[in-house]
């Protein structure tokens, strides 16, 4: 028992030093003291790009536009009344293992590749979504925009996108925590984690790829 307290009070100094004068942008999973595939929701890893927006999900809205047929936007009520899907699956953000880059740098699985967890998600798949807007022929890319301070947004292939991604709902945020999804989070199961969008306000199909700031210039396809 001494040690799951000792645990938990080191994690509660990182979520308190995110919350505190001194914003931190990550925390990281004991991997060294789970047990089983499914990482406690309080103990999921946390990374953001410009601080942790404060949303109302009431007032919380998607957007789907671009090269549709029919434009929507969505309340958080509105994707409920979709039929859902819970599949478990693992996110882990591209700079996991970072800090071994130059060379080891702290004695702690922890600290070291931290920056992946797995959990059940549940929510509606997007190709239900797309089928609502109806795609148009030409739109071959989607980007995935959040409404964290940094806009953070990613390109993908639309047929990837509708085939492999859903929304996670907001019954299903509130559980994992306001941090990793409130009020709506994207999921891209085999994709590097920042393909899965926190804060998800705005999907729009395209042509071509977006080139925003995250991403490389050889964009994967």
């Amino acid at each position: 028992m001494a040690g799951r307290r000792h645990r938990s009070r080191r994690h509660q100094a990182q979520r308190a030093l995110a919350h505190g004068g001194t914003e931190s942008s990550v925390s990281f999973s004991p991997l060294q003291h789970l047990h089983g595939i499914i990482t406690p929701n309080g103990l999921f890893f946390e990374r953001h790009h410009a601080g942790r927006p404060d949303i109302d999900p009431s007032q919380h809205r998607l957007m789907i536009h671009g090269l549709v047929e029919r434009p929507l936007l969505l309340t958080m009520k509105d994707i409920e009344r979709f039929p859902s899907v819970s599949r478990i699956h693992f996110i882990e953000c591209p700079a996991n293992g970072g800090m071994e880059w130059r060379a080891a740098q702290l004695n702690s699985l922890q600290f070291n590749h931290g920056m992946i967890s797995c959990a059940e998600w549940t929510g509606v798949r997007l190709s239900t979504l797309l089928e609502e807007v109806g795609v148009k022929k030409e739109a071959k890319w989607a980007m995935v925009e959040g409404a964290d301070g940094a806009h953070m947004n990613r390109s993908c292939r639309s047929t990837n996108a509708s085939t492999t991604a859903w929304w996670s709902t907001p019954r299903t945020a509130r559980r994992c925590g306001r941090n990793k999804a409130i009020p709506l989070r994207l999921l891209v199961p085999g994709w590097e984690g920042n393909f899965s969008i926190k804060w998800l306000r705005r999907i729009k199909l395209g042509d071509r790829p977006w080139f925003s700031r995250e991403e490389p210039r050889n964009i994967p396809t």
